[in-house]
C-alpha cells in the first residue's frame, strides 16, 4: 500500500508539472481572426464606428407579448423572460468574445482582457 501511494503521488505530481509548464508556455492572445491581423491594436479602447461623445443615461423600453416565470433562461420547465434566450447572449449576459462589425471574422475578447489555447 505504501509503494502504492508514493508511486500515485509521484504520478500526480509529475502530471501537475507538466501542465504547469505547458499553462505558461502558451502566449496571450487579444484578437481571434482566421484571415489576417485586426487593423485594431493590442490595447485598443473602442471601435472606430463607437461614438466616444455620445450621450449617456436614460431608459430602456421594450414591449413584447407573453408571459414569463423565470429570469433563468436555462431552465427546462416553464417560460425565461424575453431577451435572456438568443444568440449573443441576451440582454442580462455578456459574451466570452465581441465581433467586430468592420472587420469580417474577427473578434475581441469581452468579458476578459486576453485569453489563450494551446497550440495543439
Amino acid at each position: 500500500v505504501g509503494r502504492f501511494r508514493t508511486l500515485f503521488a509521484s504520478a500526480l505530481a509529475l502530471a501537475f508539472a507538466a501542465s504547469l509548464q505547458a499553462s505558461f508556455a502558451d502566449e496571450w492572445h487579444t484578437t481571434s481572426s482566421l484571415i489576417g491581423p485586426s487593423k485594431y491594436g493590442e490595447n485598443f479602447q473602442r471601435y472606430d464606428y463607437v461614438n466616444p461623445d455620445a450621450p449617456k443615461g436614460g431608459t430602456y423600453n421594450s414591449v413584447v407579448t407573453g408571459t414569463f416565470d423565470s429570469f433563468n433562461p436555462y431552465i427546462v420547465q416553464g417560460s425565461p423572460a424575453a431577451g435572456l434566450v438568443g444568440f449573443g447572449g441576451g440582454l442580462l449576459y455578456d459574451t466570452l468574445m465581441d465581433q467586430a462589425t468592420d472587420e469580417g471574422s474577427v473578434s475581441h475578447p469581452l468579458v476578459a482582457d486576453a485569453y489563450k489555447y494551446p497550440s495543439d
